[in-house]
């Protein structure tokens, strides 16, 4: 860090002999600053330079500062450097408690490297001295008064700057000396101080500061009338607080105060607090203003606070951070499911792209709208395939590999299209969607939503919900989606919709265009009986209450439960008969009849009665005349054996 302090008077400039200058110097590197010669600079040198103060300090205090031309912290290699500094002579020099050296030194004259000279103790260099051309005139003259007036209206509009410094500028007669204390006290950049520092013309230096010091004038002028203006605003909106709590003062001391009465306040205040996008504030705001004018006894006035409400508890701008992590998401969706490989692997590389979108997206912040439109066509899901394979638990399974919030909506049954869309205010009793209801349940803008049953939807003389749907479900249109309710745009963008199916041919053909099916057909007897080792079994002893020290199902039992009891393409049958085993378990363990139970296929037999199916193979068939056959239905399949006439 360092500062500049000029003297308003030339005569505290120290003159100094060119020729008691060395030709060769030590090089003090100075990071965010310029040193100019005539004026004083105090220093708080690093320690890394501490070793050239020292030496020069024992030689004849002179020393070379030079800027660098990106901050560094540690010692700069000579390329990092700019090749014009200023000659400086140490005044002052004491140490700081963290090792730095504080320094208040002199500029004397400008010079240029010669060449770098190699030393291990510190940066060396021969100089040669490059003074300015000094030119004489009236247009020196006048430039000369021309960045005085602008230096002390500058300083006036500044609250750093003393009056005896402002008055002290009308006192310096050089103008090279005015330039550069112009130069180090206006808010100009490293790489424009430096090129005035170069600048070998006074006149070519004055003109360019007139330029720099007529723009700062105007930011200054700016940024006073934004400050004047804000005052402004802030005045009126407390003049306008100080009348209504006057107000309220009033209505209390003549008993007229109801409590309703201060909930215009409270939501005025959630209003300004809330991260509103700008049509929603502006709705707010004009919907509290009607609010204002009500009476609190009004039939309306319960239907205009909820309304405030709602918009106050929706998530316009709250997002969770997406987990990144490929291998987690995929370590999280094997930990949740067995088998489904292919089905895995597809969610795994639908995150990858969500995720190189996200990225690219950071990276290229010009990136058009349509182009973003069209990476993300595609992206809705929709799990199809018999119940109980696993389909709305793969959905909180991608919602917790990314780390989003997850919520639901079953569309089993819906035929209303307002389930979707909200009913308009007009109507008593109105409220949103479904869908708004969700995000505002799930607290963010980015949940992960899934729309359960979606060949369910219904439709009848109240609308279509399915065409509904079809906005919330295009990547090109949910961005401004419009609840009836709300009447505001809500952006559904970011979140990820996906949908679940047992049949596709009830789907409509609109609907179905705009997501990518993903079929689940079942699990095999092998990935059932892992299934129910890894998770099922698990759940069962925990919600009875029953540990794996009371209870043990071995692998043949689990075998004829999934053969003999259950045909199915998913576990939720077998779940169930799991369960049944689990509570005649806990007979036999508080009567104390076994200290543990152990199923085998006998204890499944005895516990469940008579198999419910049978398992016929067409290779054991040896007799003639059967016919053998293949059903295949939604819940599996199995061989026909039937006798020929």
């Amino acid at each position: 860090m360092s500062s500049l302090h000029s003297h308003p008077d030339d005569k505290a400039i120290i003159k100094v002999d060119q020729n008691s200058i060395p030709e060769v110097l030590p090089i003090i590197p100075l990071n965010d600053q310029v040193a100019f010669p005539t004026l004083n600079m105090s220093l708080a040198v690093a320690s890394h330079s501490s070793s050239v103060i020292e030496s020069a300090m024992k030689d004849n205090r002179m020393i070379g500062i030079v800027s660098v031309k990106e901050k560094t912290e540690t010692v700069p290699l000579p390329g990092q450097m700019y090749d014009t500094g200023t000659v400086a002579r140490i005044l002052y020099m004491t140490r700081a408690t963290d090792n730095a050296v504080l320094l208040v030194v002199h500029g004397l004259e400008r010079f240029r490297i010669a060449r770098w000279i190699p030393d291990n103790r510190f940066l060396k260099a021969a100089i040669i001295l490059s003074p300015e051309h000094i030119e004489d005139g009236i247009e020196i003259d006048a430039l000369h008064r021309s960045v005085r007036d602008l230096t002390q209206e500058l300083f006036s509009m500044s609250l750093n700057v003393p009056n005896e410094a402002i008055d002290g500028l009308s006192r310096i007669k050089d103008p090279l000396h005015l330039a550069y204390v112009a130069a180090a006290h206006s808010e100009i950049d490293l790489e424009k101080r430096q090129a005035l520092l170069e600048e070998d013309s006074l006149r070519n230096k004055l003109n360019e500061l007139v330029e720099i010091l007529l723009r700062e004038k105007e930011i200054l002028s700016i940024g006073k009338k934004i400050k004047s203006d804000a005052r402004n605003e802030m005045d009126k909106s407390q003049r306008s607080y100080y009348l209504r709590q006057q107000l309220k003062a009033i209505k209390k001391e003549l008993g007229e105060l109801d409590e309703n009465e201060s909930e215009p306040d409270d939501l005025r205040q959630r209003i300004e607090e809330a991260n509103l996008t700008d049509e929603v504030r502006k709705q707010a705001l004009s919907e509290l203003e009607r609010l204002d004018e009500m009476s609190p006894q009004a039939a309306e006035y319960s239907m205009v606070k909820t309304y405030l409400d709602w918009l106050l508890d929706l998530p316009w701008n709250h997002t969770s951070e997406d987990q990144t992590d490929i291998e987690m998401a995929r370590n999280v969706l094997d930990e949740d499911h067995f088998g489904l490989q292919d089905v895995k692997e597809r969610i795994v590389e639908y995150l990858a792209v969500r995720n190189l979108l996200a990225i690219r997206d950071g990276i290229h912040q010009n990136v058009t709208s349509r182009a973003k439109t069209e990476a993300a066509t595609g992206v809705i899901l929709c799990f199809a395939g018999p119940p109980g394979v696993g389909k709305t638990s793969l959905g909180q399974s991608i919602a917790r590999s990314m780390g989003r919030e997850f919520t639901r909506m079953s569309l089993g049954g819906v035929r209303d299209e307002a389930e979707i869309r909200g009913h308009r205010r007009t109507y008593i009793g109105a409220m949103p969607g479904r869908i708004i209801q969700a995000i505002k349940r799930a607290g963010t803008r980015n949940p992960v939503f899934m729309f359960d049953e979606v060949d369910k939807v219904g439709m009848d003389w109240r609308g279509d919900p399915s065409s509904a749907l079809l906005e919330v479900l295009d990547p090109a249109q949910n961005s401004t989606f419009r609840d009836h309710y709300l009447d505001v745009d809500f952006d559904l963008s970011d979140v990820i919709f996906i949908a679940t199916a047992n049949q596709l041919d009830t789907i409509p053909a609109p609907l179905r265009d705009r997501m990518e099916i993903i079929t689940l057909d079942g699990y095999t007897e092998l990935e059932k009986i892992q299934i129910a080792k890894r998770h099922l079994i698990q759940r069962q002893l925990a919600s009875h209450g029953l540990n794996e020290s009371d209870v043990t199902f071995m692998d043949d039992a689990i075998r004829k439960l999934i053969g003999d009891y259950t045909r199915e393409a998913g576990v939720r049958q077998l779940e169930r008969l799991i369960g049944a085993i689990c509570r005649k378990s806990i007979v036999k363990l508080t009567t104390k009849t076994w200290e543990h139970v152990m199923i085998t296929p006998e204890q499944v037999a005895d516990y469940l009665k008579k198999e419910k199916f049978e398992s016929e193979l067409s290779e054991t068939i040896e007799v003639p005349g059967i016919s053998t056959g293949l059903a295949v239905t939604s819940v599996g399949g199995d061989i026909l054996l039937e006798n020929l006439p």
